[in-house]
């Protein structure tokens, strides 16, 4: 069995299930969401074994794969998803510049619209934290 997804009436969609609402949650909480998540989802689909999970996070979250990475395996040890690899994408800050609607990256908590020098932006990636999918048998 592949990554698993839910049906829509329209065709197949992504699975993507947001582990916090606005909250910076310590690696930890994070890593027993992620298992909640994914051992729940899993279980819908009569899946014996989670095998990898993709994550994607925000560079803002702060989050340490390594960390993340450490206390997953630990509370996962005794469930359908020990052993599973864990992808972490780490997404760069991007912001949107209001007065001429460029997008650019953000360095070094520098705001600033490389194009028109205006500092009224908005960030449209880089406070991500999701499941993206994750492959099951």
């Amino acid at each position: 069995m592949g990554p698993l997804a839910p049906q829509s009436d329209n065709g197949p969609i992504r699975y993507t299930h947001y582990l916090t609402k606005g909250l910076i949650m310590h690696e930890m909480s994070i890593a027993q969401s992620l298992l909640d998540i994914v051992t729940s989802e899993a279980s819908r689909h009569n899946a014996k074994k989670v095998v990898r999970i993709r994550v994607r996070a925000g560079e803002l979250r702060g989050i340490v794969p390594a960390h993340l990475n450490h206390f997953f395996q630990f509370v996962s040890k005794d469930s359908i998803a020990a052993g599973a690899e864990l992808d972490i994408e780490i997404l760069p800050v991007k912001a949107r510049c209001n007065p001429c609607d460029t997008i650019f990256d953000v360095e070094d908590f520098n705001y600033q619209c490389p194009q028109c020098k205006d500092k009224d932006v908005e960030t449209v990636q880089g406070l991500e934290l999701m499941v993206q999918d994750f492959e099951a048998c």
